[in-house]
């Protein structure tokens, strides 16, 4: 079993190896006489798992050896985070591709992937989820959209990006945002007008 406190209480590139480290003792532990490896599930006490983790710091490699190794690929964290959500969240486009290649929705109900990379600012992926046709009014437990996400963080380009694909401005849905207020966003200390 991977020690997930170990590793969270670890940053950046030494979790990384920690995990890569952690698999390859998985593998060994269950490698069959035939020299085939199979998957072992095993996620954190929030229940990431290690594809979920990777895909959230941009491990292409390790995704690709977790998803051949039959990661569960469409794996809910307790928050009910996919690892394209994770990848979402951490602007990893071609694992985010890999994941879609693969069969993993961009749409469910709740929150989506879209609303996660709006609020993160990540222009690149909300372009690709948007291409694979992401639903971009998709509305959140709480009414929040993706176009209201990048409002309230101030993501300018991302705002500019999901108007011009024709987000509706007139939702509302969160208690303080509306969506008409992408008609301007607050950045760096300046008010930008689209």
């Amino acid at each position: 079993m991977v020690d997930f406190a170990k590793l969270k209480a670890m940053r950046g590139e030494q979790s990384l190896s920690a995990l890569t480290a952690e698999l390859e003792k998985i593998n060994a532990k269950h490698e069959k006489k035939s020299d085939e490896r199979f998957w072992t599930p095993t996620v954190d006490k929030a229940g990431n798992s290690l594809l979920m983790i990777a895909a959230r710091f941009g491990r292409l490699e390790m995704v690709r050896q977790l998803i051949e190794l039959k990661a569960n690929i469409q794996h809910r964290n307790g928050f009910g985070d996919t690892p394209l959500m994770t990848a979402a969240l951490g602007g990893n486009v071609e694992i985010a591709r890999l994941l879609i290649d693969r069969g993993v929705p961009v749409n469910q109900p709740g929150w989506t992937a879209l609303h996660y990379c709006a609020a993160a600012g990540k222009v690149d992926m909300c372009q690709l989820l948007l291409d694979k046709d992401a639903d971009i009014d998709a509305r959140a437990p709480n009414g929040t959209t993706p176009l209201m996400m990048a409002v309230r963080e101030g993501h300018y380009d991302v705002v500019k990006l999901l108007v011009w694909e024709v987000a509706d401005v007139n939702a509302d849905g969160y208690p303080d945002i509306v969506a008409a207020g992408c008609a301007y966003t607050f950045r760096a200390g300046k008010l930008r007008l689209l």
